[in-house]
């Protein structure tokens, strides 16, 4: 009976061996090629050495072929016996690398691009035998997708605006290529950009649209032209000297993003930080009371608030409104 039972068990492991393809020695496998491993699940490359043995279907002759920096492909090995068989080699395997430092691969088989530029032989050894070098390029991360970056959607009329332009690589990494790439515009005469991505609004418009194109990829990012903004109060002069008891008089300009400059004189309050020594009159001329070196008298100004004059700086200045500020220094000298 016991001999009756081995003779089955041995027949079992026969037909096992013949069918499924293995990493037995007793095999007569006369040479190895390193191929692709084809099982790819959930994105994530699996152990050569777990792979279904008998699915021979899955492993794909190989060209040399190229990985961009931080990519990986499995690799697995196929070892052929002295009739043309193919068998999945699935153990024992030891990997090598010519340049490890460039591209890696595990023991598994995984083979990894540690560099961006370079090339490495990839050899497999089983047994007594090893396989012919395979032939594996490092090159860098493909550019996968542009991001144009806008401080504000808006732009005021005769504003400029300096756009920035990300590019996100295969590698999960990103870095800055503004001024290397190619920039344009839908609507030129509303919306005139510069080969550095600084952008001039020249009309209004609801739709403006920048266009970037780099290594064939490219991107583009709406935005809208409203009316101009101030952007700068100025007195003028922003210096006096005058004799005591005489007077002297300013004047206050609001300048638009545009271009445009009007006087605001009488639409601006004023603040001043001695009065005792320096008085502004209702007709924006500066009176000198006592002798007295640099006193600052300063002028507020929200464009929203137009003419009221009456602004109480404590508490009828709007908390969100922008509040526009100039000086001049004040020295009165004894007559």
């Amino acid at each position: 009976m016991k001999r009756k039972t081995w003779g089955f068990v041995s027949f079992f492991t026969l037909v096992l061996l013949l069918t499924t393809g293995c990493d037995d020695p007793h095999h007569d496998i006369t040479n190895i090629e390193i191929v692709h491993f084809d099982d790819i699940k959930d994105g994530t490359p699996n152990s050569a050495e777990t792979a279904p043995k008998h699915r021979l279907s899955q492993y794909r002759s190989l060209a040399p072929f190229a990985l961009t920096k931080g990519a990986q492909r499995q690799l697995a090995l196929i070892g052929y016996d002295s009739a043309g068989n193919r068998h999945a080699l699935v153990k024992n395997i030891t990997w090598h690398s010519g340049f490890g430092s460039i591209i890696n691969i595990d023991s598994q088989g995984r083979v990894t691009a540690k560099k961006a530029y370079g090339a490495s032989a990839i050899t497999a050894q089983w047994g007594s035998l090893y396989s012919p070098p395979l032939a594996v390029f490092a090159e860098p991360a493909k550019l996968m997708r542009l991001e144009i970056l806008s401080d504000k959607p808006d732009i005021p009329l005769g504003g400029k605006q300096a756009l920035k332009l990300i590019g996100y690589y295969s590698d999960n990494t990103s870095r800055i290529i503004t001024e290397q790439a190619r920039w344009g515009s839908t609507t030129p005469n509303m919306l005139h950009v510069s080969p550095k991505g600084v952008v001039n609004a020249k009309q209004l418009t609801s739709a403006a649209h920048v266009q970037a194109h780099y290594q064939n990829v490219k991107t583009e990012i709406r935005l809208r032209i409203v009316d101009s903004q101030l952007i700068d109060l100025i007195i003028t002069p922003n210096q006096v000297t005058l004799p005591q008891g005489s007077n002297y008089p300013i004047s206050v300009q609001a300048k638009y993003s545009d271009g445009t400059v009007i006087d605001v004189s009488n639409r601006v309050t004023w603040r001043n930080a001695r009065p005792s020594r320096v008085h502004i009159d209702d007709k924006n001329q500066i009176i000198g009371l006592r002798p007295s070196n640099a006193v600052t008298i300063e002028a507020l100004y929200q464009p929203s608030l137009g003419d009221d004059t009456s602004v109480n700086t404590e508490d009828k200045w709007g908390s969100n409104i922008p509040i526009y500020h100039a000086a001049v220094k004040v020295t009165v000298v004894p007559k």
